[in-house]
């Protein structure tokens, strides 16, 4: 009777976790990926898309990822625990974080030359920080406005910020802090809200939105 051998397989079904954001690095093939469960995972997409590393809060330290961002190669994230958080990609870890003013932030975006990086709040502020190699360095914050910043994103000449929230998209000059301009998205339906979740700036002026 001819000899077998026995090989003992285990399945298991890992839970998807859903897509909170993404960003891709302008100058390496890498994206940052953010999940529910407010992991950042870091993906190669140079050839065929690769899971290179996994990034957590240290324990001890509330975990929150609502946005991420690149900036220099570096990578941002923020969360409801009302901070901007700094990760060190060879670690595998947080490098440092950054109070931001008033509550929880929703987004984050940095300009197109990596200086700058806006920070927008739950109570409607927008927080400019500094990107320097040390880390960042508080700037100035925006005239407040009614309802929480879902989502912004910067124009090419580095100078204005389209924001999104509630039934409204604004644009600012970051160098004064005020808005230049008030639009309103209308609703489909009268007493049901439209809420901006993402918006692009493009270098003609036009705003794209997704709600």
């Amino acid at each position: 009777m001819p000899s077998f051998r026995a090989h003992s397989v285990r399945f298991y079904r890992p839970e998807p976790q859903a897509i909170t954001s993404m960003s891709h690095c302008p100058v390496s093939p890498l994206l940052a990926v953010a999940r529910a469960d407010s992991r950042v995972e870091v993906w190669h997409t140079g050839h065929s898309p690769v899971l290179q590393k996994q990034l957590y809060a240290p324990p001890g330290e509330q975990a929150s990822v609502e946005c991420v961002a690149w900036g220099a190669g570096r990578l941002f994230s923020c969360g409801l625990h009302g901070q901007v958080v700094e990760y060190d990609l060879v670690g595998q870890c947080e490098t440092r974080r950054h109070p931001v003013t008033s509550g929880p932030a929703w987004c984050l975006a940095i300009d197109k030359e990596a200086r700058t990086l806006a920070v927008g709040t739950e109570e409607g502020f927008v927080c400019l920080f500094s990107l320097t190699p040390e880390g960042l360095e508080y700037s100035r914050v925006f005239d407040r406005q009614e309802d929480r910043i879902l989502c912004l994103a910067w124009h090419p000449d580095c100078v204005h910020l389209a924001t999104g929230s509630t039934d409204t998209i604004r644009v600012w000059n970051s160098t004064t802090g005020h808005p230049t301009a008030r639009m309103t998205t209308g609703r489909t339906e009268k007493h049901k809200e439209t809420i901006v979740w993402c918006v692009a700036f493009t270098a003609g002026m036009v705003i794209k939105i997704g709600r």
